[in-house]
């Protein structure tokens, strides 16, 4: 009963309430423009489709997946991708709180870092004017969770992956470090890396923020039209063909 109620919830509340209506409306359409009202069947179904989480997960789990930490963690320096912040929220001390992939990466290199000891890059500008500089709340939240901040190097300069790389691999001929170890989203990691390769820099991954388990399970809500995963996974796909079309 719980599962056909959120299932029921996923077709009651937009985006499924909307897909929910070009069906009905492709019916509608049928006796009067019947080729139009396939088109506009076949549209609305690729994009039901795509909002099921079974569709995000075919999709993402080849990215969350390819790279596994490894059980003995060795390097010299700790990278931590940032993964947005909001601007003048109050935290208990200080303004600025992490979004949900931030918080993730930022605990796995806290963790990372209470395991080796290692100094942490923080790699994250200000995208948009509303929202936060990254590596500064960032570097905020790791103190708070115990990595001093004389261990902390800031990059508060990069506005995207590509930028991550090449400004964070400046920072590591500067400071002399051979052996970064890379924190980002598992789905992000794949695309990182790529960045890093690009520039000559081989990094040692520790993926995180997982959003698929590598179980694969089917049930109802599989069919819900309530997940973003495809929009995640397919973003991540463009950007590693960009950076392979430019090569």
């Amino acid at each position: 009963m719980l599962f056909a109620i959120k299932l029921l919830y996923g077709f009651l509340l937009p985006p499924g309430l909307f897909i929910l209506i070009l069906f009905f409306f492709c019916f509608w359409l049928y006796k009067r423009n019947m080729r139009f009202s396939i088109y506009l069947s076949i549209v609305t179904l690729l994009l039901y489709i795509s909002l099921t989480p079974l569709a995000g997960e075919l999709l993402i789990k080849p990215l969350e997946h390819r790279y596994v930490t490894p059980t003995n963690i060795k390097g010299d320096v700790i990278i931590l991708l940032g993964g947005g912040v909001t601007l003048d929220t109050r935290d208990i001390d200080g303004v600025g709180h992490p979004m949900p992939s931030t918080a993730n990466r930022i605990l796995t290199t806290a963790r990372v870092y209470m395991k080796t000891q290692l100094p942490v890059i923080l790699s994250s500008g200000q995208l948009y004017q509303d929202v936060g500089n990254e590596a500064i709340v960032d570097k905020r939240l790791l103190m708070s969770l115990g990595v001093p901040g004389d261990k902390i190097i800031l990059e508060a300069q990069s506005l995207s992956t590509t930028e991550n790389a090449e400004f964070t691999g400046q920072l590591l001929k500067n400071h002399k470090f051979k052996q970064p170890i890379l924190v980002t989203s598992a789905y992000h990691m794949p695309r990182a890396i790529m960045n890093f390769t690009e520039i000559g820099v081989s990094v040692l991954p520790i993926p995180t923020d997982y959003l698929t388990s590598r179980k694969n399970s089917l049930h109802v809500n599989k069919f819900s039209p309530t997940s973003n995963l495809s929009y995640i996974a397919l973003k991540e796909y463009l950007g590693m063909l960009y950076l392979k079309i430019l090569n």
